[in-house]
């Protein structure tokens, strides 16, 4: 018997839908609707240097039930279009051949990517190919997405993998390509090559119930209030496993979670075969999980991928990107980091996370909202200085992080003296010679005495204010002489 709830704030489907729906646009006023087919549309660039800098289009959809995808992922970076169907049902051709149409206004390359579900594959497959009949000289492709572990080979036939949270990574990475400049067929190769490289479980604590239906039915085929489903798809289809007792404790859900994901000697499951040491990252809630929980998931997730598996995760995505109406569970997502040279796209996986976005249901975690520093973005010998300091410190957190989860203000200062002693052998710069090493040094210094990082910036300042007073001891200034510069004394 189930132990979820039956209450919603409405039990007409069809209400909900089209206000979640309308929200979309009063959170983003950019927005377009189309009620009658409940359609979202981003008004893609109208200028003519727009238009050259972005020429294909995204479209995707799916069954409502799932925000914030897929209407919550339209915006500039990711989703051109998002087309839904009522609560977990595919939406028709008719309304994605009407999405195809208005996007093709502006774009004549569109990528329609969908979940492998039966009834999304079939119609927006459908309404791509009748969108080519009916305009010769437009050029749409689909790319479907099957990322789930949890059903095993000798099991799904020719139906495939079950599209998961997955879709969301695809989704970002084709949409930053998109808005990039890239054409439509080197953007559905990379996203075919994310899909052989990405995998998905799923964990919930018991099934949803959908608004509307028969509550007798839902209770009667729910989840003991002592089990846990791992694998538990994202419209209630059975999972690889139930379990009881010590076994629905966080960790050894999560265990038993990345062993579907990451064992190489399971036939069934091993999708992946060669995962890299710093995949990407995504914990994602399913819909009813309290931020608490979904934070102590994320940790633990992390955890045992170092300690397991030696795996640290290049990027971590936490958050809720796609739901299962009010599931109380969390799905885990893993996608290689592989190179995309070879389809002549410059940038890597995590930048093209990085990627800004302006959809509403895209958060945008700290950590990606950094810039690479190379000397791409700052050339000369302050590019070369700062470079090999930060490649240094970042090298530094790679190797020792993951053996502290908290990251404190002793470990800064000895990532940061570390770096330090590293760019001190590419420089014969010290303390004295009028070089940033008059600035990075007694920073670092005071923070590895102090732990105070208002301190050491002081004494940064101090150290830079102090080169006004000083001879050059390298760099072109040698050769000026003494300068000295006005200002403060």
């Amino acid at each position: 018997m189930s132990f979820s709830t039956t209450k919603h704030v409405s039990q007409d489907p069809a209400y909900l839908v089209d206000s979640a729906l309308r929200s979309l646009t009063l959170l983003n006023p950019s927005l377009r609707l189309d009620a009658q087919q409940k359609a979202v549309y981003y008004p893609l660039p109208t200028t003519p240097d727009e238009q050259h800098q972005q020429h294909v289009a995204v479209i995707s959809g799916g069954g409502s039930g799932h925000e914030p995808s897929f209407g919550g992922l339209v915006g500039p970076g990711l989703l051109s279009a998002a087309v839904c169907g009522t609560i977990f049902a595919s939406p028709s051709s008719h309304q994605i051949l009407s999405a195809i149409h208005r996007v093709s206004t502006f774009s004549n390359e569109i990528l329609v990517t969908v979940m492998n579900y039966t009834g999304d594959v079939l119609n927006f497959g459908m309404a791509v190919e009748k969108a080519k009949a009916a305009e010769h000289d437009l050029q749409v492709e689909m790319l479907v997405v099957a990322d789930d572990v949890a059903v095993p080979r000798s099991k799904f036939g020719k139906v495939g993998r079950r599209g998961m949270a997955g879709t969301v990574l695809v989704q970002k990475a084709t949409g930053a390509l998109a808005s990039l400049g890239y054409g439509l067929d080197d953007i559905l190769a990379v996203g075919r090559l994310l899909c052989h490289n990405l995998a998905t479980i799923g964990v919930a604590l018991d099934k949803v119930h959908v608004p509307g239906r028969d509550s007798e039915t839902f209770l009667s085929h729910g989840l003991a209030k002592d089990e846990a489903e791992i694998g538990l798809g994202i419209h209630n289809e059975p999972g690889c496993l139930r379990v009881q007792g010590a076994d629905m404790e966080l960790s050894a859900l999560v265990r038993s979670s990345l062993d579907q994901l990451l064992n190489p000697n399971d036939p069934e499951r091993a999708f992946v075969k060669n995962w890299s040491g710093c995949p990407i990252l995504m914990v994602n809630n399913l819909g009813g999980l309290s931020v608490l929980e979904l934070g102590a998931a994320l940790t633990e997730v992390v955890t045992q991928l170092r300690e397991t598996y030696g795996m640290r995760p290049n990027r971590i995505i936490s958050g809720t990107f796609m739901t299962s109406l009010d599931c109380r569970g969390f799905s885990i997502t893993l996608l290689n980091d592989i190179s995309l040279a070879e389809f002549g796209v410059s940038h890597d996986i995590p930048s093209l996370l990085d990627h800004p976005a302006g959809a509403v249901g895209w958060s945008h975690n700290i950590n990606s909202s950094h810039r690479t520093l190379d000397q791409g973005q700052m050339d000369g010998t302050s590019g070369a200085v700062y470079s090999i300091y930060m490649d240094a410190l970042q090298q530094y957190f790679r190797a020792r992080a993951p053996d502290a989860i908290a990251v404190d203000s002793f470990f800064w200062s000895k990532a940061l003296t570390n770096a330090l002693s590293v760019l001190a052998k590419y420089t014969p710069a010290r303390r004295g010679d009028r070089t940033l090493m008059d600035t990075i040094i007694p920073f670092v210094e005071t923070l590895d005495k102090t732990q105070n990082i208002g301190e050491a910036i002081k004494d940064a300042e101090l150290g830079a204010l102090s080169t006004k007073h000083m001879r050059a001891g390298l760099g072109r200034s040698v050769s000026l002489g003494f300068v000295r510069f006005p200002g403060r004394a």
